[in-house]
């Protein structure tokens, strides 16, 4: 079974364990409330969310709606909408099968319109290379059916927003293992996209801020649970990427491990409060200036 963020991801061990719902992100320590173009009261280091000033350089300005948050120096404006992804050829997404229809399926990849997957561009299993004939379109529902975690590549967009995906790759496809997908705004483009951490997980993270977290491939699908160490471990990297995506930190490989080792100072169960994501975000941060 494949969860999303708003689900009932961490049913695999009880309620009052080290999972948390998501709740405890939106509770910040809000500072004023800010619309694009105001001038955030008191000066500081750039962070997301601000520019500088077109008349005083030590001045920044708000470029969207949200609350002012400061991390040392740091000044951020945390916005209340993840953006629309706008896709580009050749990004690796994570999407959920909304729908099938004709020859296609239609995926939620979080753009303004359901992203378009065509029987032609699945890659069948074992990677056998054929054209798809009646046979094919009555059985698409045994490839992808509704609700179905995948990763694909974006294949083309036009200029009206359409969006067309392919998995004509091993790599790409359903995603079988359970998991959990969470979606963020700052997503750093990278050449690689799938990440197995030292710590166990497995981690996809899609251009278009959807992020998968599981157990490595190594891992059996018809295994019906997942040790408890592993599952804290797949908590722990859920609650930290939170963190830094809610200070505006880029979220990578590197800042996901950085802020998976710090974190090791609080319980999993810690890490959805204000003060200690605001603490782990700003540990992260100057971390990864050392580096």
């Amino acid at each position: 079974m494949l969860f999303e963020e708003n689900s009932q991801l961490f049913n695999l061990v009880p309620e009052d364990s080290f999972f948390a719902q998501n709740d405890g992100f939106s509770n910040t320590n809000k500072g004023e409330y800010v619309s694009p173009g105001d001038i955030i009261s008191a000066g500081g280091m750039r962070g997301h969310g601000t520019r500088p000033s077109d008349n005083d350089d030590e001045k920044l300005v708000a470029t969207l709606a949200g609350h002012v948050d400061r991390i040392d120096r740091l000044v951020c404006v945390i916005g209340k909408h993840v953006p629309r992804y706008a896709g580009a050829a050749g990004d690796v997404v994570i999407g959920r099968v909304a729908q099938i229809s004709a020859k296609k399926w239609k995926v939620d990849i979080g753009a303004t319109s359901l992203a378009n997957l065509p029987l032609s561009a699945l890659n069948l299993p074992g990677g056998e290379l054929r054209r798809r004939g009646f046979d094919d379109e009555i059985a698409m529902r045994a490839h992808l059916t509704e609700g179905d975690i995948l990763s694909a590549e974006v294949h083309k967009v036009r200029e009206d927003g359409y969006i067309s995906l392919h998995t004509r790759s091993l790599k790409y496809g359903r995603i079988n293992r359970p998991g959990c997908v969470i979606k963020v705004k700052n997503v750093k483009r990278c050449k690689t996209h799938w990440h197995d951490l030292p710590c166990g997980v497995s981690v996809i993270v899609g251009a278009n801020g959807w992020i998968w977290i599981g157990p490595p491939i190594s891992y059996s699908s018809n295994d019906s649970s997942i040790d408890r160490e592993l599952r804290e471990n797949m908590a722990r990297i859920r609650n930290s990427i939170l963190a830094l995506d809610l200070y505006g930190i880029e979220i990578y490989d590197t800042s996901i491990m950085v802020s998976w080792e710090l974190s090791g100072d609080f319980e999993v169960k810690e890490l959805i409060k204000p003060a200690v994501t605001k603490q782990l975000a700003s540990l992260t941060n100057q971390r990864l200036k050392l580096l």
